[in-house]
């Protein structure tokens, strides 16, 4: 872009290269992040997603509070598992992002963490989590439901590069998790819920009863 640029004369075509190098830049930026976050350590380590959660919310309080979005969080477990901080950090910051640009002011996001069911642990053949994150905005076109999960599909426009929730269910599955999604656009109670199941233990890492049996 940098040689590119000199050589366009008209003003549509310094636009267009305006506009590539911008998209180039999210690109690159979102490529950085999804990199950190993958890889935090060499080794996985046990965290408490209640402390992660925590954190995550208090970060983009004061963003939220600007534009007038109440965050409520209901935290029922600590939630103790084993894996990369930072891939978790990724996913719920997404999650959390997706939300507040959703929501107008005056809304409400729900963050729910929460021991997952008995009916769920059996469907999944193991234990683990449920974090939901709901919100009260608009609610997600069905024309798009189906796409929301494919790479650079996005409803945002140039403010979106469409690699968030690929790379959050990317992280979600490759730890033998799931991520869902509901959503409505009645008039009188619109909105959209993400809740991803979390394993408490792993096949690739020690699991946690056979740490404590040592």
């Amino acid at each position: 872009m940098f040689l590119l640029a000199p050589l366009q004369t008209t003003p549509e075509a310094q636009a267009y290269v305006a506009m590539v190098d911008d998209q180039l830049k999210a690109l690159g930026h979102i490529t950085t992040q999804t990199l950190k976050f993958h890889r935090d350590s060499n080794q996985p380590t046990e965290f408490k997603l209640s402390s992660v959660l925590r954190d995550v919310s208090d970060f983009y309080h004061p963003h939220t509070k600007k534009l007038g979005v109440v965050v409520n969080q209901r935290i029922e477990t600590e939630g103790i598992t084993v894996g990369f901080r930072g891939e978790i950090v990724q996913v719920i910051s997404n999650l959390l992002l997706n939300a507040v640009d959703a929501t107008p002011a005056g809304g409400q996001i729900s963050v729910h963490l929460y021991p997952a069911p008995r009916w769920l642990c059996a469907a999944r053949k193991q234990c683990g989590y449920c974090l939901s994150v709901a919100d009260t905005g608009s609610g997600i076109d069905p024309q798009h439901r189906a796409r929301i999960f494919e790479p650079f599909f996005t409803t945002k426009g140039e403010r979106g590069t469409g690699l968030g929730l690929w790379v959050c269910a990317g992280i979600v599955n490759r730890i033998g998790g799931s991520i869902r999604v509901w959503t409505t656009r009645r008039p009188d109670h619109s909105g959209t819920c993400f809740s991803v199941f979390l394993p408490a233990e792993k096949a690739t890492f020690v699991p946690l009863r056979r740490k404590y049996e040592r």
